[in-house]
Protein backbone atom coordinates (compact mmCIF):
# COMPACT_ATOMS: atom_id res chain seq x y z
CA UNK A 1 0.00 0.00 0.00
CA UNK A 2 1.41 3.51 -0.55
CA UNK A 3 2.37 6.18 1.64
CA UNK A 4 -1.00 8.37 0.60
CA UNK A 5 -3.31 5.56 0.82
CA UNK A 6 -2.05 4.29 4.49
CA UNK A 7 -2.77 7.96 5.69
CA UNK A 8 -6.00 8.97 4.27
CA UNK A 9 -9.21 8.79 6.37
CA UNK A 10 -11.94 6.74 5.93
CA UNK A 11 -13.55 6.73 2.62
CA UNK A 12 -16.85 7.48 1.71
CA UNK A 13 -18.58 6.41 -1.03
CA UNK A 14 -20.54 8.30 -3.01
CA UNK A 15 -24.79 7.83 -3.25
CA UNK A 16 -24.70 6.82 -6.86
CA UNK A 17 -21.88 4.23 -6.13
CA UNK A 18 -23.36 2.44 -2.86
CA UNK A 19 -26.89 2.40 -4.68
CA UNK A 20 -24.82 0.75 -7.77
CA UNK A 21 -23.58 -1.88 -5.17
CA UNK A 22 -27.21 -2.04 -3.63
CA UNK A 23 -28.58 -3.05 -7.24
CA UNK A 24 -25.87 -5.92 -7.35
CA UNK A 25 -26.33 -7.34 -4.71
CA UNK A 26 -29.80 -7.38 -4.95
CA UNK A 27 -29.49 -8.96 -8.87
CA UNK A 28 -27.11 -11.56 -7.24
CA UNK A 29 -29.99 -12.28 -4.55
CA UNK A 30 -32.20 -12.87 -7.67
CA UNK A 31 -29.73 -14.85 -9.69
CA UNK A 32 -29.21 -17.16 -6.34
CA UNK A 33 -33.00 -17.84 -6.07
CA UNK A 34 -33.29 -18.38 -9.58
CA UNK A 35 -30.73 -21.31 -9.07
CA UNK A 36 -32.90 -22.76 -6.33
CA UNK A 37 -36.06 -22.30 -8.38
CA UNK A 38 -37.92 -25.79 -8.72
CA UNK A 39 -39.44 -26.26 -12.45
CA UNK A 40 -42.76 -27.97 -12.92
CA UNK A 41 -42.03 -31.15 -14.31
CA UNK A 42 -40.42 -31.08 -18.18
CA UNK A 43 -38.73 -28.22 -17.65
CA UNK A 44 -35.14 -27.23 -17.15
CA UNK A 45 -33.91 -26.11 -14.18
CA UNK A 46 -30.90 -22.64 -14.18
CA UNK A 47 -28.19 -24.89 -13.20
CA UNK A 48 -29.21 -27.24 -16.55
CA UNK A 49 -30.16 -23.94 -18.59
CA UNK A 50 -26.40 -23.10 -17.61
CA UNK A 51 -24.52 -26.20 -18.92
CA UNK A 52 -27.06 -26.62 -21.80
CA UNK A 53 -26.15 -23.30 -22.58
CA UNK A 54 -22.23 -23.51 -22.03
CA UNK A 55 -22.52 -26.92 -24.18
CA UNK A 56 -24.23 -24.90 -27.44
CA UNK A 57 -21.22 -22.77 -27.76
CA UNK A 58 -18.53 -26.13 -28.30
CA UNK A 59 -19.13 -28.86 -30.09
CA UNK A 60 -18.25 -31.24 -26.77
CA UNK A 61 -16.39 -30.76 -23.78
CA UNK A 62 -15.32 -33.09 -20.91
CA UNK A 63 -17.42 -32.92 -17.83
CA UNK A 64 -14.54 -30.67 -16.12
CA UNK A 65 -14.87 -28.31 -19.00
CA UNK A 66 -18.74 -28.17 -19.12
CA UNK A 67 -18.50 -27.47 -15.26
CA UNK A 68 -16.03 -24.50 -15.26
CA UNK A 69 -17.83 -23.19 -18.29
CA UNK A 70 -20.89 -23.26 -16.97
CA UNK A 71 -20.03 -22.06 -13.65
CA UNK A 72 -21.35 -24.98 -11.53
CA UNK A 73 -19.81 -27.46 -9.22
CA UNK A 74 -18.24 -31.11 -10.55
CA UNK A 75 -20.64 -32.63 -8.20
CA UNK A 76 -23.82 -30.51 -9.83
CA UNK A 77 -22.35 -31.41 -13.24
CA UNK A 78 -22.12 -35.17 -12.86
CA UNK A 79 -25.97 -35.47 -11.48
CA UNK A 80 -27.15 -32.81 -13.92
CA UNK A 81 -25.68 -34.85 -17.13
CA UNK A 82 -27.54 -37.89 -16.00
CA UNK A 83 -30.68 -36.15 -15.71
CA UNK A 84 -30.07 -34.63 -19.07
CA UNK A 85 -28.63 -38.02 -20.91
CA UNK A 86 -31.74 -39.83 -20.06
CA UNK A 87 -33.65 -37.42 -20.90
CA UNK A 88 -32.25 -37.38 -24.77
CA UNK A 89 -30.76 -34.16 -24.49
CA UNK A 90 -27.04 -34.74 -24.05
CA UNK A 91 -24.81 -37.69 -25.02
CA UNK A 92 -21.42 -38.59 -23.12
CA UNK A 93 -18.93 -40.83 -25.17
CA UNK A 94 -15.36 -41.81 -23.96
CA UNK A 95 -12.38 -39.83 -25.44
CA UNK A 96 -10.65 -42.35 -27.91
CA UNK A 97 -7.24 -40.52 -27.32
CA UNK A 98 -8.07 -40.98 -23.45
CA UNK A 99 -10.71 -44.18 -22.18
CA UNK A 100 -10.84 -42.02 -18.49
CA UNK A 101 -12.04 -39.13 -20.34
CA UNK A 102 -15.57 -38.44 -21.00
CA UNK A 103 -16.98 -35.97 -23.78
CA UNK A 104 -20.21 -34.22 -23.42
CA UNK A 105 -22.17 -32.67 -26.26
CA UNK A 106 -25.62 -31.75 -27.58
CA UNK A 107 -28.12 -34.38 -29.11
CA UNK A 108 -30.16 -32.93 -31.91
CA UNK A 109 -32.71 -32.24 -29.41
CA UNK A 110 -30.54 -30.62 -27.27
CA UNK A 111 -29.90 -28.24 -29.94
CA UNK A 112 -33.34 -27.39 -30.57
CA UNK A 113 -34.40 -27.37 -26.64
CA UNK A 114 -31.36 -24.35 -26.41
CA UNK A 115 -32.52 -22.90 -29.02
CA UNK A 116 -36.06 -22.47 -27.70
CA UNK A 117 -34.95 -21.66 -24.32
CA UNK A 118 -32.72 -18.89 -25.91
CA UNK A 119 -34.87 -17.47 -27.67
CA UNK A 120 -38.08 -17.56 -24.59
CA UNK A 121 -35.07 -15.63 -22.22
CA UNK A 122 -33.68 -13.32 -25.37
CA UNK A 123 -37.48 -11.69 -25.63
CA UNK A 124 -38.35 -11.95 -22.01
CA UNK A 125 -34.93 -9.60 -21.78
CA UNK A 126 -35.79 -7.38 -25.26
CA UNK A 127 -40.14 -6.94 -23.18
CA UNK A 128 -38.18 -6.33 -19.94
CA UNK A 129 -35.68 -3.68 -20.73
CA UNK A 130 -37.63 -2.28 -23.92
CA UNK A 131 -38.28 1.25 -22.32
CA UNK A 132 -34.50 1.61 -21.51
CA UNK A 133 -32.48 3.71 -23.96
CA UNK A 134 -30.17 2.08 -25.60
CA UNK A 135 -27.37 4.56 -24.10
CA UNK A 136 -27.97 3.73 -20.59
CA UNK A 137 -27.46 0.05 -21.38
CA UNK A 138 -24.62 0.59 -22.68
CA UNK A 139 -23.87 2.55 -19.57
CA UNK A 140 -25.17 -0.23 -17.71
CA UNK A 141 -22.50 -2.80 -19.44
CA UNK A 142 -19.63 -1.00 -19.15
CA UNK A 143 -20.23 -0.47 -15.10
CA UNK A 144 -21.33 -3.58 -15.19
CA UNK A 145 -17.71 -5.42 -16.29
CA UNK A 146 -15.69 -2.60 -14.59
CA UNK A 147 -17.49 -4.09 -11.10
CA UNK A 148 -16.50 -7.39 -12.69
CA UNK A 149 -13.07 -5.91 -12.95
CA UNK A 150 -12.99 -4.83 -9.79
CA UNK A 151 -14.19 -8.10 -8.31
CA UNK A 152 -11.36 -10.41 -10.38
CA UNK A 153 -8.87 -7.50 -8.80
CA UNK A 154 -9.71 -6.87 -5.30
CA UNK A 155 -7.52 -10.28 -3.56
CA UNK A 156 -4.54 -8.18 -4.87
CA UNK A 157 -6.11 -4.68 -4.49
CA UNK A 158 -6.95 -5.62 -1.15
CA UNK A 159 -3.84 -7.16 0.38
CA UNK A 160 -1.53 -5.29 2.55
CA UNK A 161 1.67 -5.97 0.48
CA UNK A 162 2.85 -8.71 3.21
Amino acid sequence: MNATASHAGPVTPRTSIRRVYEALRHASAAERHLRGVSPGPGELTYPQVRALAALANQQQLTAGELARSAELKPATVTALLDQLEDAGVLRRTRSTEDRRVCMVSLTHAGRELVQRRYRAWQEHWTRRLADIPDEDLETAARVLNEIAALYEAAPDELSDGD
